[in-house]
């Protein structure tokens, strides 16, 4: 029936229907357009990982060997050596302690999908890079928390937040109970660990003395 209460006519039934199949058909290809986005952005991410692997290579492996570079062209030996330990000490460290580091940084510090995760990858690789030939010293590690950091900031903008509108409407219309929706709604609150981010911030400021009094005590002993 329409509006003044009257039947619908066969014309207009017919243009009913097709309406409604333009609406799921519109539906079905946009759910298609966010799949392909989301795999998209899977593939994006690889590729900006493998970005900061290079950049770490260029920067940090550069400041931990460079003192050893020195000293091997003073005693006139292969270069090449201090490159075989850097690339050994990453590896080793990795396989053994690194995977503290990664669930930290990759799950403590905010929650993460595939497009946050790449604005991540891609900010840290571009951060590090850029130090590398202006010739700058810089951390991957703090380059790539800082990252983490910037996406917690924008979170909180209206264009963030009004992209993830959709996600967070179906969670909801899948719950049942209020119980399981004031979960959801901690979970969501819960996307940026500033407890965990506090404590970054203190090792932070506490790496350059302890750094320092360790290397003074050291050449105390050496020399």
């Amino acid at each position: 029936m329409n509006s003044a209460g009257q039947p619908l006519s066969a014309a207009q039934q017919k243009s009913l229907v097709q309406s409604i199949h333009n609406e799921i058909e519109a539906y079905e290809l946009n759910n298609q357009d966010e799949t392909l986005v989301l795999e998209l952005y899977r593939f994006l991410m690889i590729g900006a990982a493998c970005m900061v692997c290079l950049a770490h290579g260029s920067n940090d492996v550069a400041n931990s060997i460079s003192p050893l570079i020195i000293v091997l062209e003073v005693e006139d030996i292969n270069e090449r050596f201090a490159f075989v330990i850097g690339a050994s000490g990453i590896a080793l460290g990795l396989i053994t302690l690194g995977y503290k580091v990664m669930e930290t940084v990759g799950k403590k510090v905010i929650k993460l999908d595939f497009a946050k995760g790449f604005a991540a990858q891609f900010a840290s690789a571009m951060a590090v890079i850029s130090g590398s030939i202006l010739s700058l010293p810089l951390s991957t590690t703090h380059c790539a928390v800082g990252a983490l950091f910037g996406i917690a900031c924008a979170n909180h903008t209206p264009c963030v937040k009004g992209a993830y509108v959709k996600l967070d409407d179906i969670r909801a219309s899948q719950v049942e109970t209020p119980q399981e929706l004031e979960g959801i709604e901690k979970k969501e609150d819960s996307k940026t660990n500033t407890k965990v981010i506090a404590k970054i911030l203190v090792f932070w400021a506490l790496t350059v003395p302890c750094a320092m009094g360790i290397s003074a005590l050291a050449t105390t002993i050496v020399i």
